[in-house]
């Protein structure tokens, strides 16, 4: 499933610069929630002009606040949550294991059994 969305100004993440607006469709499910929940970005129910598939930006629900009143928190905290659970690990771990800069799923129980 694609989600859409449209930035309110040029905004480069990665490698990738979204214009202002675009619409823009994603197949990570977790694009257009970390990109509105960034302020960079609202979501939209029209039809995208153009679509980024997962290979060429995956989101991490593990994504924290890199500075402001947010900072070391999860931008996407329900997604989080949800992802953590996946793994068979508590959310506060893995906010430990994100602020030290690592991915928690490198650190999931499930892998290290």
């Amino acid at each position: 499933m694609t989600t859409a969305c449209r930035f309110g100004g040029l905004t480069k993440h990665g490698r990738l610069a979204f214009a202002p607006g675009t619409v823009y469709g994603f197949e990570d499910p977790d694009a257009v929630p970390y990109f509105v929940a960034m302020g960079w970005a609202k979501e939209t129910e029209d039809k995208p002009d153009i679509v980024i598939p997962i290979g060429e930006l995956d989101i991490s629900p593990f994504v924290i606040f890199g500075d402001g009143p947010n900072k070391a928190n999860f931008v996407m905290p329900d997604r989080a949550a949800a992802a953590a659970a996946e793994i068979n690990m508590t959310v506060g771990r893995a906010l430990d294991i994100a602020r030290a800069g690592e991915d928690p799923h490198d650190h999931s129980p499930i892998q290290e059994a």
